[in-house]
């Protein structure tokens, strides 16, 4: 997924939204919008400018993406990879689940074996 004309400069007055499922796992590789009034969402956080940091970052979706720029400093936007899910050695994929979905007593495991 990219900003539109990535790696060259966006457009002015650009708006989409993005729909993954829940908890794909994403990788922003590049990001340079202009800082406060270009920005890409992401799980309800808004990230604009350099990006605090968000280059090379792995992320959980938990919402839709959306992207939204101003009328007018543009920049080369930024680029996101979708990652294949963490496999557990015996080769099922590991989804993980929100907290709200798991049992109270539910305790977490080590890793994706079974409770013994």
């Amino acid at each position: 997924l990219s900003s539109p004309n990535f790696p060259h400069n966006y457009n002015t007055s650009e708006r989409c939204d993005v729909s993954l499922p829940h908890f794909s796992v994403i990788r922003v590789t590049n990001f340079s919008t202009e800082r406060r009034y270009d920005r890409l969402t992401i799980n309800g956080f808004d990230y604009s400018g350099s990006g605090l940091g968000l280059t090379g970052t792995s992320l959980v979706l938990r919402s839709n993406i959306s992207w939204q720029s101003d009328f007018s400093e543009q920049k080369t936007g930024w680029r996101i990879c979708v990652e294949k899910p963490v496999a557990c050695t015996d080769g099922l994929d590991f989804v993980p689940v929100s907290i709200p979905d798991c049992p109270s007593a539910a305790d977490p495991l080590p890793d994706c074996r079974t409770a013994e």
